[in-house]
């Protein structure tokens, strides 16, 4: 059974219009992310049109467990993202099974990025270009030097990137990515650029959290 899908699409301060005009997709003048396959409660897909029209994803799977394959037991391990970067996302790192199921209720975060598009000029935070302690990754985050710090990589289309629990990262302005990570909503964020959400207020951040998860070391890439 072929079943069309009805994103979740999601506004986020760094969010840019391409997903809306490139796109087709329905929401604000400001459009982050789509969630194409989902069944993550944040933002569940829901089918659209035929028998099952409008019927949340995760409601099918659960009557119709045989439909996501012999041995998955009914279940979508993964979520699958298109995201528009107008501007930098946070720094930011995702922990494993074993700690967001202990801390957040919900799966740890690996991901992989495909660059479906990018300015000339456009990069990625990956990891640490040295070797860090805890303690210095905590203090660079303190004294506002995190950012001499990590790695930037340059990137152009058709670039892929594993994003490993665990690993420091971050998409730069003018990227249009396509991400397929475990089904999952749990983010550390470290540093954003000092920015104030829509009401004014800094964006929450997750220091203790993330240094816990850090892998300090430089990512493999």
């Amino acid at each position: 059974m072929i079943l069309r899908l009805k994103a979740v699409t999601k506004d986020y301060i760094w969010g840019g219009t391409r997903l809306r005009d490139e796109y087709g997709k329905i929401g604000g003048n400001r459009l982050a992310e789509s969630w194409e396959l989902s069944v993550h409660p944040d933002g569940m897909s829901t089918i659209s049109g035929g028998e099952y029209d409008g019927m949340p994803l995760g409601e099918f799977v659960e009557k119709f467990p045989e439909s996501t394959g012999k041995n998955s037991f009914g279940i979508i391990p993964v979520l699958i993202k298109l995201i528009d970067a107008k501007d930098n996302l946070s720094v930011q790192v995702h922990p494993d099974n074993d700690y967001a199921r202990k801390y957040e209720d919900d799966n740890g975060k690996t991901e992989m990025w495909y660059i479906v598009d990018c300015d000339e000029n456009a990069s990625i935070i990956y990891g640490f270009k040295d070797k860090l302690t805890k303690e210095e990754f905590r203090s660079a985050i303190a004294d506002n030097t995190l950012l001499y710090k990590v790695n930037t990589v340059p990137v152009k289309k058709g670039d892929v990137f594993l994003i490993r629990a665990g690993t420091l990262h971050a998409i730069g302005k003018g990227c249009l990515i396509a991400e397929i990570q475990q089904s999952s909503n749990v983010t550390y964020r470290v540093y954003d650029y000092g920015r104030l959400d829509d009401k004014g207020n800094p964006r929450e951040l997750h220091i203790d959290k993330a240094v816990d998860v850090t892998n300090t070391s430089p990512a493999e890439i």
